[in-house]
């Protein structure tokens, strides 16, 4: 009967022990758990953040692009309007070329006259 007892008191004693263990590991595991969470939720404001970060950066790529274009379509008719203006001054040479080659012929022709 002794034995029993002290079998039982014995086994009282180990589940109690297991319990605290039990509570215990509940414990720390429940702190890893709200540790956990709050983690996810600072890289989620950080996520938040660098997609904001990113979506900001793509429009300043899409204004520069844009301005980019603006100036490169500027610098296109600018060329064009250079080029324009430089085949007529090429124009207005050739003419003057051709005036002054008609003079020469007229100046040629009254000296073979005389």
């Amino acid at each position: 009967e002794t034995k029993v007892l002290e079998a039982s008191t014995e086994s009282r004693g180990e589940i109690k022990a297991a319990k605290e263990r039990s509570d215990q590991r509940l414990t720390v595991a429940q702190e890893d758990v709200k540790m956990l969470k709050s983690m996810i939720s600072t890289l989620q404001v950080e996520l938040a953040e660098e997609k904001k970060d990113n979506l900001t950066c793509q429009q300043r790529i899409d204004e520069y692009a844009k301005t980019i274009q603006v100036l490169t379509s500027t610098g296109e008719k600018h060329r064009d309007k250079e080029n324009t203006k430089e085949r007529e001054r090429e124009r207005e040479r050739a003419k003057e070329w051709e005036h002054e080659r008609g003079r020469e012929r007229e100046s040629e022709s009254e000296r073979e006259k005389r």
